[in-house]
């Protein structure tokens, strides 16, 4: 369960984000969902521990984020978290592979064959072909797969993900969605930002942000 008490984080000392008590668990879809510069962005900075509370709590199963010291959330974000972006974070002039891997190179020099199977058979699961082809040869489409098993590779825990089917056409935005309901049927966290209605229409509980409050709250919508 990812619980949060009494948010604020401020900018400038002008609060951005303002939350009371909220309560999400794992093992289904949960939705961001509202207009933009709702603060829906900083919404997952704060829950993933990139962003300074200004005061608060945001507890993970229990355990305390922000009792932990910036290099130890950091840890803890590269152990539990898989992320994945609007804007797919790719570097352009790496392969498919070497895109998956590479955030595993960081924390281990010489990278796992176990790793490196898995990020094989992620993308050929998600339907990209060529492996070795430099990224700025795929399609949109084929980007976010990528991005996708990249986000997944390693088996984290919690997956957050970022306008994941913004200017995708239905099929891809489709296999996206389905991707991230299936984590949550083994059980993991799924929160995605969205406002595409496809995304919307299969959450089990959805969170409408808007100028950094949470306006309306509603269950169930799949």
């Amino acid at each position: 369960m990812l619980t949060l008490s009494n948010i604020t984080v401020e900018l400038d000392k002008q609060p951005i984000l303002s939350l009371g008590d909220i309560a999400l668990p794992y093992g289904q879809l949960n939705v961001l969902a509202g207009p933009s510069g709702a603060g829906k962005s900083t919404f997952l900075h704060t829950v993933s521990g990139q962003l300074k509370l200004t005061q608060g709590l945001v507890h993970w199963q229990g355990q305390s984020l922000f009792d932990l010291n910036e290099s130890a959330r950091s840890q803890w974000r590269s152990k539990n978290v898989g992320f994945i972006f609007q804007d797919f974070h790719l570097i352009p002039s790496l392969s498919a592979l070497d895109n998956v891997i590479l955030q595993h190179s960081f924390s281990h020099w010489r990278i796992p064959n176990e790793l490196r199977q898995q990020a094989l058979v992620l993308l050929k699961q998600f339907g990209v072909k060529d492996v070795h082809k430099n990224i700025g040869q795929f399609s949109r489409g084929e980007k976010q797969r990528i991005a996708l098993a990249r986000a997944l590779s390693g088996s984290p825990a919690i997956i957050l993900a970022d306008e994941p089917t913004a200017s995708l056409d239905k099929e891809n935005a489709e296999f996206v969605i389905q991707q991230l309901k299936a984590q949550a049927d083994l059980g993991k966290f799924v929160l995605a930002v969205s406002h595409d209605p496809l995304v919307i229409g299969q959450a089990s509980q959805i969170l409408y942000l808007e100028r950094g409050v949470i306006q309306d709250e509603s269950m169930d919508a799949a």
